[in-house]
């Protein structure tokens, strides 16, 4: 027989030594799912390293060509020979492809302060990009779009593009009434033209191509 009060006690031990050992088999449940199921993963992401290009076009946003660079490659995004149909395709809304130009490809500025284009050959679907350009009209130029590394696009004078380009070429168009152009070239197929109208100080347009000289109409 128990002395007088010692049952409570009992019990009030025998409940802490049952507790006590339910802990201690649940820590240790635990302990061996670790060990089965490998380190815990982190709580904190681990973010992925930025991917680095030193393709300006490739860095450039679609979205605003303002933005893209001009070179002897094409402007932005769109490259010269690069497939006509899958770049129109890759552009983000706002690009145009009519059905009386359908070698052609163009975009209005919000503000319809330029236009910038691309085309292919018209005789051939399955051509590539030969030529990018932008341009405002010949009456009304404004430094506006993209521009070249040298800071160099619409708006332009020959004196600028001769002294970031001392292997430019002057010349004149074969249409236009005498407008002229600044051809520069380099080691690849294609060479920028900044186009002057008659008379005129500033560029109107620039083009990247392969062609001889930009044509007089992109879409006849």
């Amino acid at each position: 027989m128990l002395p007088p009060g010692y049952e409570g006690k009992e019990n009030e031990t025998m409940r802490t030594h049952r507790a006590s050992v339910m802990i201690a088999a649940a820590l240790a449940a635990v302990a061996l799912a670790g060990c089965s199921a490998g380190s815990p993963a982190p709580t904190t992401p681990i973010e992925p390293d930025p991917v680095l290009t030193d393709d300006p076009g490739a860095a450039a946003a679609p979205e605003d060509p303002s933005t893209w660079l001009i070179d002897d490659a094409g402007i932005g995004p769109v490259v010269i020979g690069g497939d006509f149909a899958a770049t129109l395709g890759e552009l983000p809304e706002g690009w145009n492809n009519d059905e009386q130009c359908a070698y052609l490809a163009y975009w209005n500025a919000p503000d319809a302060s330029y236009t910038a284009s691309f085309s292919q050959d018209a005789q051939d679907d399955s051509a590539p990009i030969s030529l990018v350009a932008v341009s405002v009209p010949a009456d009304a130029v404004t430094p506006v779009g993209p521009v070249t590394a040298a800071g160099l696009g619409i708006g332009a004078t020959k004196e600028q593009v001769r002294a970031e380009y001392p292997q430019a070429e002057e010349g004149e168009a074969s249409i236009g009434d005498g407008s002229t152009w600044m051809r520069v070239p380099f080691e690849g197929e294609a060479a920028i033209f900044f186009q002057y109208a008659p008379d005129a100080e500033e560029a109107f347009a620039v083009v990247v191509t392969t062609l001889l000289e930009p044509p007089y109409e992109q879409c006849a």
